[in-house]
């Protein structure tokens, strides 16, 4: 009998571990079985009081990330806290990417690396960081100040050895970008000159020791906002005009013009492409949505009636967060209904939930 107890219970095991092969593959079994013991024993913990007014929301695998205006705040599925900074005064940013989460400090001098609840990694650099990025194998890269340069970026190996180093003599290095084997580095930056402003982004490969671009694209008239490898090779960049998709030989694939609209608000996804959010809704109370895939090639347009303050996929649909409530479109851009989030400041999707922080609490609805 208790044989067959054994291999019942071994069974059963193999059986949940086979359910959640994908999430422990992306998260760590750790974090899996913690995060479903909490959820099977107690899952009332929503919502959760905050100490002060979020400034971001995000997420680590399943698990939701608040940064306020005192610390960092991590999650688990249940309502209950895993992780506590406190980062009060400073200029927390968190970025997460597989099972990793990297918190640092723009305008201090540091940043940490964890995994679930364990700390891997720690820096503490000499000048001021700028921005980093996250692969999705533990690589990381930052920009900082630099003594004599305008910047400095350092890329960590997945095992947090220094492998790579460039210095930017001409502009700050505000955009860092890495692509999900941590192999490719694009940075970007912004020069004024001749009263022309002008953005700049180049692409790297991180074991070329001579750390010469393979690339530089300089995008005049244009402010970068973000960039985003879409597989490989492609990589996507958002400024204030336009989005464009650059090879990594620095032939333009495609590009999206505005057409004089102003951006109100945009996601990059790195499988399903880009959501704009274009107009003056001051002016004319209504904002044009787009739709472009990863070739930046348009595939769908719509209307919302609402001013959005940031865009979100939710599978091939989309996402558009108002404030009180977010909007649900289908892949179509076609108005499928809405999700009440009351008081909101942001929020963030996480499988089928929808979590979002008040100026005093975290909660969260599901996505219907």
């Amino acid at each position: 009998m208790r044989r067959l107890l054994a291999v019942t219970a071994c069974t059963a095991l193999g059986i949940l571990i086979y359910a959640l092969r994908i999430d422990i593959a992306s998260q760590g079994i750790g974090v899996v079985l913690s995060d479903l013991v909490a959820s099977v024993i107690d899952n009332t913990g929503y919502p959760i009081a905050l100490e002060s007014e979020p400034l971001q929301l995000t997420s680590t695998g399943k698990r939701p990330v608040v940064v306020t205006e005192t610390g960092l705040t991590v999650c688990n599925s249940a309502g209950k806290t895993v992780i506590e900074e406190r980062t009060a005064g400073q200029n927390a940013v968190a970025v997460s990417a597989g099972r990793y989460l990297l918190c640092y400090l723009r305008g201090g001098y540091e940043l940490w690396l964890r995994s679930g609840e364990t700390l891997l990694f720690t820096q503490q650099f000499d000048q001021p960081i700028y921005t980093a990025a996250l692969a999705e194998n533990g690589v990381i890269a930052v920009s900082t100040a630099a003594v004599g340069d305008q910047s400095q970026v350092v890329v960590y190996d997945s095992s947090f050895e220094e492998c790579f180093v460039w210095r930017s003599s001409d502009r700050v290095i505000h955009a860092l970008a890495l692509n999900p084997a941590g192999t490719r580095l694009a940075v970007g930056g912004v020069e004024y000159a001749g009263g022309v402003l002008s953005s700049a982004f180049s692409v790297f490969e991180i074991a070329d020791a001579a750390a010469e671009p393979r690339c530089e694209v300089l995008l005049e008239d244009e402010l970068l906002l973000a960039m985003a490898f879409t597989g490989e090779d492609p990589a996507t960049v958002v400024t204030d005009r336009a989005v464009h998709s650059i090879a990594a030989n620095g032939d333009r694939r495609g590009t999206y013009f505005y057409e004089g609209m102003p951006l109100a608000a945009f996601a990059i996804d790195r499988e399903r492409g880009v959501l704009l959010a274009l107009g003056d809704y001051a002016a004319s109370h209504n904002l044009t949505l787009v739709r472009l895939d990863r070739q930046v090639r348009e595939t769908a347009t719509g209307l919302c009636d609402q001013r959005v303050k940031s865009l979100h996929f939710y599978g091939e649909e989309a996402l558009a967060f108002v404030g009180e409530r977010v909007l649900r479109y289908s892949a179509g851009l076609e108005r499928q209904g809405s999700i009440e989030t009351p008081d909101a400041l942001c929020c963030t999707v996480i499988g089928s939930q929808l979590y979002y922080a008040t100026m005093n609490r975290l909660d969260r609805a599901p996505i219907r």
